[in-house]
């Protein structure tokens, strides 16, 4: 693990702990919206802490497709924050999700459904759940104020989440076009960078739990982990061009 990894993983550790200490300090509400968002967040903050265990045991791959589902998550708490009138959006994503669930049972023959799943009550099941918006990861990651990180940042976190060629060619060591061994790949700077993003969202996950019941201490700590997250980053895109560089 070089130095650039383990200074990010220090960084979202304490991230992290300030993260659980505001999630249970958080008053309890009664709205449905400042509930679920709230649950969205202690979710974030359960697969950010998976992803430092992963980097913690050298499974730098498995953590990189980790972070993003963090970051899927972190555009949906921006757009919503940016715009509020979102979150019903949100909600009808399980209507659909739930309608599309059930119409692919349709593809089972007979045999292969349990009871009550003929044709004309898998439609009435369909026509039972109201109608809702299909979830698009690239819509959410537009209205967050940054589509072109669907184009870049997830696309690259997509390719260590699927099952394809590149992948499973980057555990083999070549000479040219000949394959010498099986070795695990060199991850270079992206397992830093995931660490990186998943600590920028997790800092937003505090604010938006929060809200106003920051206490000065808390304010403090939040904004340090702030701006030493903006040096990181700032760090790791100048190790990156250097290696670009080279």
């Amino acid at each position: 693990m070089n130095s650039s990894i383990q200074d990010a993983l220090a960084l979202a550790d304490e991230t992290l702990t300030l993260a659980a200490r505001i999630f249970d300090q958080r008053s309890i509400a009664d709205d449905l919206e400042t509930v679920v968002q709230a649950g969205h967040c202690l979710r974030m903050s359960v697969f950010a802490s998976a992803v430092c265990d992963l980097i913690r045991a050298g499974h730098f791959e498995p953590a990189c497709a980790l972070s993003r589902t963090v970051l899927e998550a972190g555009w949906v708490l921006l757009a919503i924050r940016a715009h509020p009138e979102k979150f019903e959006e949100w909600l009808s994503h399980a209507n659909s999700e739930g309608r599309k669930t059930i119409g692919r049972l349709r593809v089972l023959a007979e045999h292969e459904r349990g009871p009550g799943m003929n044709d004309a009550e898998i439609e009435a099941a369909i026509a039972s759940i109201p109608s809702g918006k299909s979830h698009s990861v690239k819509d959410w990651a537009a209205a967050a104020g940054t589509p072109q990180a669907y184009a870049t940042i997830y696309q690259t976190l997509s390719g260590y989440s699927h099952a394809e060629m590149s992948a499973a060619v980057s555990y083999v060591e070549w000479d040219e076009l000949r394959p010498v061994r099986v070795r695990s790949p060199d991850l270079g700077l992206q397992p830093a960078d995931c660490l990186d993003i998943c600590t920028a969202l997790m800092l937003d996950a505090c604010r938006a739990v929060a809200g106003d019941e920051l206490s000065q201490d808390q304010e403090v700590a939040l904004s340090v982990l702030e701006a030493r997250r903006q040096q990181q980053t700032r760090r790791l895109d100048a190790l990156r061009t250097d290696e670009v560089a080279l």
